[in-house]
């Protein structure tokens, strides 16, 4: 018991299904990636470093077409590196997708045999038992706090361990075929917990009604059905049968599914995508129709495909997708225009790999999962006891490749390591007859482990210094709130590394000691460091603007004008740049470009200090417009109008009762004055 306590196959199943779904750290401000990543690093290197110096090595054997394709899909990712304008963070992301290369060689390593291959099963349902516990214990928690919903929006974050609810989707997807292929494969108790472990997931899935989830597991579950019972004559009959037991099954489902009312959101969804296609000027345009998810994604899916046109070989460079979106445009929303949100990936990995790494490496990618699903059907024609596990692999395939074109899961980590375990779960299998196999000698498996050792130290260090940064930057944020900028420079010059120069917002981490250094009254210190963050970060609306108001307030008006604009090119209704340049404006003496921006600014809802601003500029733009165009009013009011320019309360109300009749600021002033 102890010999099997202490082997290899255990640790890794103890790292892997218990260690890092509970790896979590709340002194983050995302607890769930760097803790995941050190974790895995270091497993990977011990794990290395024990088949490197482990005695009777042994030859191994791959199907050629996925590990040419993953090759080289790092190795493309891995080049776009150069083009990075910051090539520590692009190197940390390209360390996550490197990763599952050396975890698939553990696990061919490991699990050859039928017995520890079993083990692996068995702590897969002790994995799916704890994320459940924890995904009850958070929805009895919701049921008994359920106000917390309008304020935290709380329902978002029913996720067990994985963050959001549609990652924990996401993962319970990939492990439902480790459930379905324990309950083929196993007796007793754990044939019994993987059938409630399915219902379980099946149950979980739906409440977090994530429809990229849902979608992909019915598709993938359709093609394994096929392609399984097609594959074989006198699985038909009992194929036959397992159709009704499926079809009982998913009407049961459908009617969770109907009385949840993910119906009714499935509709709605359904008739805002009508909508865009019926009125596509809505993307170009400020509406409220555009406050949902769907448009939110169409806005970064265009602005990934404009990526995509500018540079379709080589891509923008890894990790730039999130500095570079903006540049054609974003909006749409007042929430967005304020400069609230920003977005890390445009919720499709495919684009997301053709717009930083180019179309080559797409390619690559899409080969990488396709010749896995190939080698997996072909596997389905083998044994039954090899063909669940290429049933449960194609699955997994499948859906992963499914959900990515709504999600990210590559980049969430969880969902990218159970893909290495399964590709090394199959090509663990002996080979097959026809199947075509890359053999690698002991020498060349060395050469891996050696390269697997370098870079998983490599990613440790990295994740551990990341760790620290990310740990300060929490507390940064903290200070920000409390409004104490001596410790914000402090902290944020602690946060900063060269794995880690931006923080979870793309918001570079020496605009935040600008900003504080700005606060404390030092204009020239705050100009330094935003002209640094904005080589980090050309196209972040808030760094602009503050940039530009640096350069206003040293008399540099013109330099500041054009950062203004470059802020509004991005997000014209941004009100924090449509009232800085519109002051800009006015005190160079060009008044009637202030009123043209300050103009914009109507009918938007602004924060308490954007509203004090306005207050004070709107009237004395206004009073000057009267001043300069006094000459094109009627002679029996010109006077009046001169006279009366400086009542701020009747110029102001004069104005909100134009715009309010859509009509001209001076023409109802003219028509206010008769009256009188």
């Amino acid at each position: 018991m102890l010999k099997k306590i202490l082997s290899a196959p255990f640790l890794f199943c103890v790292i892997f299904f218990i260690g890092f779904p509970i790896c979590i750290s709340y002194q983050l401000q995302d607890p769930f990636v760097s803790p995941r990543l050190i974790l895995i690093s270091a497993t990977v290197f011990a794990f290395s470093i024990f088949f490197l110096f482990r005695p009777h090595q042994e030859s191994h054997s791959f199907p050629v077409t996925p590990i040419f394709s993953f090759l080289a899909f790092i190795l493309l990712y891995a080049i776009s590196i150069s083009k990075s304008l910051n090539p520590g963070d692009a190197g940390y992301e390209w360390m996550k997708s490197f990763l599952a290369f050396p975890v698939m060689l553990v696990t061919v390593g490991l699990f050859r045999k039928d017995e520890s291959r079993l083990m692996l099963l068995k702590f897969s349902q002790i994995c799916l038992l704890i994320l459940s516990a924890v995904y009850v214990y958070q929805w009895l928690d919701f049921l008994a706090h359920k106000e917390l919903e309008f304020v935290f929006d709380y329902r978002l974050h029913l996720a067990s361990t994985l963050g959001n609810k549609n990652f924990y989707a996401e993962a319970l997807m990939l492990l439902l075929p480790l459930s379905v292929i324990s309950f083929f494969s196993m007796t007793k108790f754990w044939k019994w917990l993987s059938l409630f472990n399915c219902f379980i997931i099946v149950v979980s899935v739906l409440l977090t009604q994530s429809f990229a989830a849902l979608g992909a597991s019915i598709v993938s579950a359709s093609l394994v059905f096929t392609v399984y019972y097609s594959s074989r004559s006198e699985r038909k009959l009992r194929g036959l049968k397992l159709a009704a037991v499926a079809t009982g099954v998913i009407v049961l489902a459908g009617w969770i599914v109907f009385k949840s009312g993910a119906f009714k959101t499935f509709n709605q969804r359904f008739e805002t995508i009508q909508q865009y296609m019926q009125h596509p000027e809505l993307m170009d345009s400020t509406a409220k129709a555009n406050s949902n998810s769907t448009f939110e994604r169409m806005l970064l899916w265009r602005n990934s495909v404009e990526l995509i046109k500018e540079n379709p070989l080589t891509g923008c460079g890894a990790n730039n997708w999130k500095l570079f979106y903006p540049k054609f445009g974003i909006g749409g929303t007042r929430f967005i225009e304020a400069g609230y949100v920003h977005y890390e990936h445009p919720h499709n990995d495919y684009l997301l790999v053709a717009s930083e790494a180019g179309i080559p490496a797409l390619i690559a990618y899409l080969l990488f999962f396709i010749s896995l699903a190939w080698v997996a059907m072909k596997r389905i024609r083998s044994k039954d006891k090899e063909c669940i596990l290429a049933c449960g692999f194609l699955f997994a395939v499948t859906a992963f490749m499914l959900v990515s074109i709504f999600s990210f899961p590559r980049m969430r980590f969880y969902g990218w390591i159970l893909m290495g375990i399964y590709a090394g779960l199959l090509f663990a299998q002996d080979q097959k007859e026809g199947e075509r196999r890359l053999i690698i000698s002991r020498e060349k498996w060395k050469i891996l482990l050696m390269v697997s050792i370098g870079i998983s130290a490599w990613s440790l260090y990295a994740g551990i210094i990341r760790y620290s940064g990310e740990a300060h930057s929490l507390v940064m944020q903290i200070a920000k709130k409390q409004l104490n900028m001596a410790r914000v420079v402090r902290e944020s010059e602690k946060a900063t590394s060269w794995f880690f120069p931006i923080d979870e917002t793309a918001t570079p981490f020496t605009w935040y000691k600008g900003m504080a250094m700005f606060y404390s009254g030092d204009v020239s210190g705050a100009r330094i460091e935003f002209e640094d963050a904005l080589r980090k970060n050309p196209y972040h609306i808030q760094l602009l603007n503050d940039l530009a108001t640096t350069y206003e307030q040293t008399n540099e008006r013109e330099k500041a004008i054009l950062f203004y604009q470059r802020a509004l090119s991005i997000t014209p209704y941004f009100p924090q740049s449509l009232l800085n340049i519109s002051a800009c404006y006015f005190n160079i003496g060009r008044k009637d470009s202030a009123f043209i921006f300050i103009d914009k600014l109507y009918g938007i809802k602004l924060a308490f200090h954007e509203k004090t601003s306005y207050d004070i500029y709107l009237p004395a733009i206004l009073r000057e417009k009267i001043y300069m165009e006094a000459n094109m009013l009627p002679d029996d009011v010109r006077e009046k109008a001169v006279s009366e320019a400086g009542d701020s309360a009747l110029v102001n109300a004069t104005y909100r009762f134009a715009k309010g009749k859509k009509t001209l600021f001076l023409s109802e002033l003219t028509a206010y004055l008769r009256g009188r």
